[in-house]
């Protein structure tokens, strides 16, 4: 392999984040928004509530939640073989 080619990784992240799971997430950011907007959060309690509301959107938008990949969760629905 050359200096600009990369290895193929095998333990790419895989969707695990199904449809319900996904609207929940987006909707408790969307919430967050409201209340830091009506001035009900504001502060240090605006600042970390929206570390967590920027998590839940980035994990709804990406369907990957890193901590249901440790923990081998999923939220989707298998398909029928």
């Amino acid at each position: 392999m050359g200096p600009l080619q990369h290895k193929q990784n095998t333990n790419d992240m895989k969707p695990n984040v199904g449809g319900w799971d996904r609207w929940l997430r987006a909707l408790l950011a969307m919430v967050w928004v409201v209340l830091v907007m009506n001035g009900v959060l504001s502060g240090t309690a605006a600042y970390i509530t929206g570390v967590f509301a920027l998590i839940f959107m980035v994990t709804a938008v990406a369907k990957v939640c890193p901590t249901y990949t440790l923990f081998g969760w999923s939220t989707l629905k298998r398909s029928k073989k």
